[in-house]
Parts: C-alpha cells; structure tokens; sequence
C-alpha cells in the first residue's frame, strides 16, 4: 500500500510546479534538476496534521482473518501481527499555495474495483451552481476493465462550472461526452466501429496502445531521469509513509493475558471485499480537499 500512496503523491505534486519548467527551452539535465528541485520542495512541506488522530485510518477487509488462517494454519487472533488491507492518511502543506488545502492518500486492496482517481471536492458556494452541497472534480486515471476509455479515463465536474470558468479549455486529445453536457470530459475516438444504431466503441485490447510500461521503458531508453526519484526526494516521502507502518506494526498487541488490544488512537474499520471503506469515513469540512484513492 505505501507503493501506491506514493504513487498518488507524486500526482498530487505536479500542480504545484513553476509552469516555467515544462514551457521554458531547458536542456534535459536542467529540465530534470528543476523538476526534482519543484518535487523535494513540495514534499518536504506535506505535514501529518498531529492535533487529530483521526487523520490516520487503517482497515482490513472482513475475509482476511478467513485467508490468514487458511495460508498460515492458525487463527488470527493468536498472533500479534497485524496486517491492515487498507490505509489513508491525511496531509496538509505549508506551502503559502497550498495552505488552505488538504490532501488525502489513499490506498485498499479487495475493494470493489481497480480505481485510481483524484478527487477535488470544493466547499459548497465556491460555484454558483453548488450553494448547498460540495462541488467536486475527479479524474479517474484508470478504472479496470479497460474496455471502454470512456469510462476508465475522464474527467468530471458534480456542478456547472461553464459560469466562472469561461475561459476553461479541455485537454488535446479530449472532447464533452455530449456536445450540450459539460460535465463529463472524455479522450476522443479515433477507432471506431459504425454500425446502423450509431456508433460502437472497439474494445481495448493488450498491445492497441503502448502502456505506461512501454513509455517508461521508452524514456530510460533514452537516459531521461525526470520520471524517478532521487536519494533526497524518497527520504523525504519515506518520513511522509513512517507514521502508517508504525501505526501498522504497533496498533494491534496482546497483553499479558493474551488478550489482542488495539490502540484506540487509530480508526479502525473493517469492510467486505467488494466495497469501498472510504465511505464509510465522516465528512471534512476543509474549504477544499484534494482526496486521491487507489
């Protein structure tokens, strides 16, 4: 779970950069110097608020203990190891840009489907068409099965958002779902199939598109260096990830009376395999909070 947390960091880091490094004419050295500066500066302001416990959650899918006992031949409950499926913790920035906002990583296995998405939730009156409840904006990066893009990537506003936004432009390579409908923003199709009801969108297949794999690869290939971390960038992540391992390792022990005793400064929840334990997390209340969930 920390791999995919500091997957998600990594993406909410980006917004935060001088738009000069990628429109500047940079050598590739100077380029990667810059973005790595950008990147270590961004991290080490990340804090873990420490006033509210509550912003630490870990969770286990309710089969676990099932699985445990089946793979290792004994019960859970007569072992002090404890082994979350899940996590979120929740950060907020020093950063004078980012003082007002609050980021949430998140990472579960055995949920309901393979999701990784960002999620900005606005407070409700930041738009005109969201005075009573929140406004948010999602892009879903990857949602499995990949068989429609359409639906595996978009990008979505909850609220009309034409109003303050008038000089908003969607992405190259993006259109509107419907013509009259600017809410949902969906890649273009180039590939498809008509047929006499209209038209049908060709299945995803292994090898259609080159994955992130083979663009990375590609990049190496090349000597770029602008797509990993260095020493002082996984330094400063690994200190943002040691309160959820130490919470991992430290949250669940037995006593003298071989009694299993939790620490009750963490949440804990369980969650049937095939949901999401998020929604079952209170609301925040921030002015607007980044939420990313894998």
């Amino acid at each position: 779970m920390v791999n995919h947390l500091q997957l998600l960091l990594s993406v909410a880091v980006a917004p935060s950069f001088d738009p000069a490094i990628y429109t500047a004419p940079l050598s590739p050295a100077e380029f990667t110097r810059r973005l790595h500066e950008a990147q270590l500066r961004f991290i080490e302001a990340l804090k873990i608020p420490r006033h509210d416990s509550r912003l630490l959650l870990l969770a286990q899918y309710d089969e676990y203990a099932t699985h445990y006992r089946n793979e290792m031949g004994h019960s859970l409950d007569q072992s002090d190891h404890y082994t979350p499926t899940a996590a979120m913790i929740e950060l907020s920035c020093t950063l004078d840009g980012w003082r007002n906002t609050t980021f949430r990583l998140a990472a579960a296995k055995a949920s309901d489907a393979r999701l990784l998405a960002v999620t900005i939730t606005f407070k409700g009156g930041v738009f005109t068409g969201s005075q009573n409840q929140p406004c948010t904006f999602t892009v879903i990066i990857q949602q499995a099965p990949n068989a429609d893009t359409r639906r595996s990537h978009r990008i979505e506003w909850s609220c009309d958002i034409t109003k303050e936004l008038t000089s908003l432009r969607i992405p190259e390579g993006w259109e509107y779902l419907e013509p009259f409908d600017h809410h949902v923003i969906t890649p273009t199709q180039p590939n498809l199939v008509r047929k006499e009801a209209g038209y049908e969108v060709r299945p995803w297949e292994l090898g259609d598109e080159p994955s992130a794999y083979d663009v990375l690869l590609q990049e190496v290939s090349i000597g770029s260096s602008s797509h990993f971390a260095d020493l002082d960038e996984v330094e400063a992540a690994w200190a943002l990830w040691t309160p959820v391992i130490q919470a991992t390792e430290t949250s669940t022990t037995i006593d003298a009376e071989n009694q299993l005793r939790q620490d009750t400064t963490l949440q804990h929840i369980s969650y049937p395999a095939g949901t999401s334990p998020w929604k079952q997390t209170p609301p925040v209340d921030e002015p607007f909070l980044a939420k990313e969930e894998l």
